[in-house]
């Protein structure tokens, strides 16, 4: 690695190359639903060649240049200078630049609040790229991360954190009336039907097919390439997120929560909710609680 200066998670080089891989995780930025695990800039002449699949969310966007993007949940096409582009857990995808190589800034994360902007249908695979044109605000956000060093910053990761969410704010906010190609409308109309049926233990797919004249298969498939998740799965995070939600905004009981989502055993709620959150009921709403007193709000 000629020229190349390590400096803790920090790799430089020669002002072309500058990344940040974050190796410890923080409590409170976990709460805050988001936490960022790597960020760059780089003028790359490679891009991502061969499919690749990522265990976490991204997002990448390009100052200037241009990518042939494509992935297993959109057909792909030229994205440029100006445009941001969302990578999704699970799904493969390609992206190739033109010439001269582009400039892109980058940055990895997980976190509930990408779960629940899916959830949402703020994001979706089917339509990954936000026209957001060229922002010194967000490139200020980025550049501002790039220069945090974890181990001399108290409160490091919540910093990142919170720039990381004002520049996913902003990516959103500049796409709010992009043209885009979202997920289909039979798509739209199950995840409605799903959200609908919440208090139910479980969304009857075949039935809701088999209703509307689709062929199950079919719709199986296109739900899993358009949302990145099975049809199970995805009613599973909309049950798991109304059970956050009311969990942290309301004062019901976990019995009353547990019934209002279709369970009649809270103890087999609870076992469920720990599984997939690596905390009890309790303690996500005690989390979350204690988090707001010991910041004021």
């Amino acid at each position: 690695m000629d020229g190349v200066v390590v400096m803790m998670d920090k790799i430089v080089h020669r002002d072309i190359l500058l990344f940040m891989y974050i190796h410890t995780r923080d409590p409170i930025a976990k709460k805050l639903g988001l936490e960022v695990t790597g960020v760059g800039k780089q003028r790359s002449t490679t891009g991502v060649a061969a499919p690749r699949t990522l265990p976490v969310y991204a997002v990448v966007y390009l100052t200037d240049g241009w990518y042939e993007f494509r992935s297993d949940a959109h057909d792909g096409g030229r994205v440029s200078a100006g445009d941001a582009f969302f990578l999704f857990p699970g799904i493969a995808h390609t992206y190739t630049p033109g010439a001269p190589p582009s400039l892109e800034y980058w940055f990895i994360f997980e976190g509930y609040i990408l779960d629940r902007y899916r959830e949402n249908g703020i994001l979706s695979p089917a339509a990954p790229v936000f026209p957001v044109g060229k922002s010194d605000n967000i490139v200020s956000l980025w550049d501002e991360c790039l220069t945090m060093d974890e181990s001399r910053t108290q409160g490091f990761h919540v910093s990142l954190a919170r720039r990381a969410t004002a520049i996913l704010q902003e990516v959103i906010a500049a796409g709010e009336h992009r043209d885009e190609s979202t997920a289909g409308n039979d798509i739209a109309r199950i995840i409605h039907a799903m959200r609908s049926n919440v208090r139910e233990m479980d969304f009857d797919f075949e039935g809701y097919c088999t209703r509307g004249k689709l062929s199950v298969q079919y719709t199986r498939r296109r739900f899993k390439r358009e949302t990145g998740y099975t049809p199970g799965a995805y009613f599973a995070q909309i049950k798991l997120g109304t059970a956050k939600e009311r969990l942290v905004t309301s004062d019901g009981t976990v019995v009353s929560i547990a019934n209002a989502l279709g369970f009649d055993d809270q103890y087999y709620f609870s076992r469920w909710f720990t599984k997939l959150t690596s905390l009890s009921p309790t303690d996500y709403r005690m989390a979350f609680r204690s988090f707001g007193a010991d910041t004021g709000r």
